[in-house]
């Protein structure tokens, strides 16, 4: 049986590494306080403790995905927040050096997106947008 529990932790998204060694926890800051926020939390699944967390401030991640097979790179999907003017976005965020390294805005909301590397190294982006029946390809 399941149980809800008010409070704590608005989890977003978490990804685990491929060689299952560290887990990533994207965290909301803020909840119905706009605009939000988002604390990454990394975690070594051996020992269960936390490794290193990220904040960045003024910036909702609703998912993310580890880019190349490395701890280092995510790259995610930034909700656009009205109070910020911010858009919808591709954004890539170096989790070692702390910072985001790279931004793509989308014109329209982003629903749903997977990151390849394909057979000639080139980094891809598949995604869908709310009310469009198509994919949509992004060469990075």
């Amino acid at each position: 049986m399941t149980k809800r529990i008010l409070g704590g932790a608005d989890i977003l998204d978490a990804q685990l590494s491929d060689d299952k060694s560290l887990l990533v926890i994207a965290e909301r800051i803020g909840g119905v306080d706009k605009p939000n926020s988002t604390r990454f939390i990394m975690v070594n699944t051996f020992n269960g403790q936390i490794v290193n967390y990220y904040t960045i401030e003024n910036r909702l991640i609703t998912k993310f995905v580890f880019a190349n097979n490395r701890y280092v790179k995510l790259v995610a999907i930034q909700q656009k927040q009205e109070d910020l003017n911010s858009p919808d976005a591709f954004i890539t965020i170096d989790l070692e050096k702390k910072k985001i390294t790279d931004e793509i805005v989308i014109p329209e909301k982003i629903v749903s997106f997977d990151y390849y590397k394909n057979s000639d190294d080139k980094e891809v982006i598949y995604y869908t947008l709310k009310d469009k029946p198509y994919f949509y390809v992004l060469d990075l």
